[in-house]
């Protein structure tokens, strides 16, 4: 396993690279994502040792945190045809959940109240940054990360989705916290995530093999 780069717009995604014990000429490869709001170390190098082990190559590329799920996904392989099969696994259409709400019951017009107040919160912060001197990219007014919102409930109770609960038991415990996920995000995320659907397009141009496991 080697540490990689990977070259994305203006930023580099860091990744790690799993090889097979025997290296053959030439390989196939894996591109794994891990789940939005955790690490490359969590489950998705789980999932590479194992399949690295098996004979496949496999960059595990992070995610790019203002697109979440386009770097390399469903998303990604309906418009690039490099990519000779999808698979999924609990796979979640994060803005269907975002606008319809976990159990997809909500009405998304109710989370206009929200944009807006993210909108207020931005406006803001990149004003307190402009008078600090800063370059309104939309950290916080004296260099930090700016307003945050967490990933799953940071205290799961009675109401919490089970599926939400069990993330927190995963994510946020000794059984596989790490010290680079720490269960947020920026608030300014919020609008590219309701703004995001998994399958737009998916009827007309993702044409390879999908492979979809939903377990309980």
């Amino acid at each position: 396993m080697s540490s990689v780069r990977i070259p994305k717009g203006s930023v580099h995604l860091a990744g790690l690279l799993f090889k097979p014990p025997t290296q053959p000429s030439k390989a196939p490869g894996l591109v794994i994502v891990h789940p939005g709001g955790g690490v490359k170390e969590q489950t998705a190098s789980i999932y590479a040792q194992r399949l690295s082990a098996r004979g496949l190559r496999l960059p595990h590329f992070l995610e790019d945190p203002s697109a979440r799920v386009t770097d390399a996904s469903a998303a990604a392989a309906k418009g690039d045809h490099r990519f000779k099969a999808v698979a999924t696994v609990s796979a979640v259409n994060i803005g269907d959940g975002a606008r319809h709400g976990w159990y997809g019951k909500d009405d998304p017009s109710q989370h206009l109240a929200d944009l807006e107040q993210v909108a207020q919160v931005l406006q803001s912060e990149a004003q307190a940054q402009a008078q600090a001197g800063g370059n309104g990219s939309g950290s916080g007014a004296e260099g930090g990360e700016g307003t945050t919102a967490p990933y799953v409930p940071p205290k799961p109770d009675k109401d919490t989705p089970v599926d939400l609960a069990d993330a927190y038991e995963y994510y946020c415990t000794p059984r596989a916290q790490h010290k680079n996920a720490q269960n947020k995000m920026l608030l300014r995320s919020v609008p590219l995530v309701m703004n995001f659907d998994a399958w737009l397009f998916a009827d007309l141009y993702l044409t390879q093999p999908v492979l979809i496991v939903v377990g309980e």
